[in-house]
């Protein structure tokens, strides 16, 4: 082994059907995913995932939470998720009127 390899054990492999169950999707996703260059894979017959590879595709694939988790039993907790939702309906409501504006109600 050269010393840019390490020795990472066994590898487990699963197969493209074990992949979509895993990911809870159809085989025609995985293999979309294999061809765009998101997932990687071991091409032969039948072909094979690694394990590891799937997990970094969720990794990637990940989209951070929109807001910081605030505890509401706080005071300063309510007082971050009143005013989010202030803004919130603030910007809907604007948006509602400028909507009725240009459908001219």
């Amino acid at each position: 082994m050269s010393d840019e390899q390490e020795d990472r054990g066994p590898v487990e492999l699963l197969t493209e059907p074990e992949v979509a169950h895993m990911l809870r999707c159809s085989t025609s996703k995985i293999k979309r995913l294999r061809l765009s260059g998101k997932l990687a894979y071991l091409p032969g017959r039948p072909l094979y995932v690694e394990y590891q590879a799937v997990i970094d595709y969720i990794n990637a694939a990940r989209v951070p939470a929109k807001y910081k988790a605030v505890d509401p039993t706080t005071p300063s907790g309510n007082a971050e998720m009143e005013r989010r939702s202030r803004e919130e309906a603030r910007a809907w409501a604007i948006r509602k009127v400028a909507i009725d504006r240009i459908r001219g109600r």
